[in-house]
């Protein structure tokens, strides 16, 4: 579905990612985690079109993305659904209105039926009946919540999450790996999910990518991760301030 081939981002004579590989399955949930300024976002946003690389290829589903047009992009983009960190929901527009806005401008269907995956989605997201609050009136697990619905209205093939359960609490932190696993068992969806957050890294990926220094240093399934022998992989995984990671640092 994904593949990340050699692939560079450099911003202000930084490099922020260098010669990174990197292969995604269809249907499968794969976590990129990495300590604060490893480049984790950045190679989300490359990915989903966000941002242009500066070398190197990203290919979707055999569409090397990385030279479209705008205009070329925007028939690729339906294709792919972006959770933001915090939400991104539009302040002034109602729950219903968030969800429904990328069926009001990229589709022509009729206010019934866009009503009705509005009711589809927010129910399938646990927030049935929520249509017509404001942003303001919802917590911060709710807006995320939301910003999924709103992704997945289109009927997208791929999600990328952006720090899916930044600021939650651990219940909330769970409700929401629930509902990533859910998208991948009953939608089918691929996602691709950046985050540090181990427990819900674990719980969620059927694969896990670890970046340090802009490069993804092993790739493995969850067991796989938790049994290697590098030392940089296992100081993460096991929270230590000591060792080949710098604390506070990319590697």
């Amino acid at each position: 579905m994904i593949t990340v081939r050699n692939l560079s981002y450099s911003i202000d004579g930084k490099v922020v990612l260098e010669d990174l590989n990197l292969h995604v399955r269809q249907g499968e949930n794969v976590s990129i985690m990495g300590v604060s300024g490893s480049g984790k976002t950045t190679l989300l946003k490359v990915m989903s079109g966000l941002v242009r690389p500066s070398g190197g290829q990203v290919i979707i589903d055999h569409t090397d993305i990385t030279h479209l047009s705008e205009e070329e992009m925007d028939r690729i983009r339906p294709r792919m659904g972006v959770v933001f960190q915090y939400g991104a929901l539009f302040d002034s527009l109602t729950v219903y209105e968030n969800v429904a806005f990328g069926l009001t401008r990229r589709t022509q269907l009729k206010k019934q039926e866009i009503d009705s995956i509005v009711e589809e989605k927010l129910s399938l997201v646990g927030l049935p009946g929520t249509e017509y609050l404001m942003p303001s009136q919802l917590s911060g697990g709710m807006q995320k919540r939301v910003s999924l619905a709103r992704a997945i209205a289109v009927n997208p093939d791929i999600l990328f999450y952006d720090e899916p359960t930044s600021g939650l609490d651990p219940i909330m932190t769970t409700v929401i790996g629930d509902l990533i696993v859910d998208m991948r068992n009953k939608l089918g969806v691929t996602s691709v999910i950046v985050s540090h957050d181990l427990r819900s890294i674990f719980a969620t990926s059927d694969r896990i990518a670890m970046l340090c220094d802009g490069k993804i240093i092993a790739y493995g399934t969850p067991e796989e991760i938790k049994d290697t022998r590098d030392s940089r992989v296992r100081q993460f995984v096991e929270g230590r301030p000591e060792g080949p990671i710098r604390a506070g640092g990319g590697g």
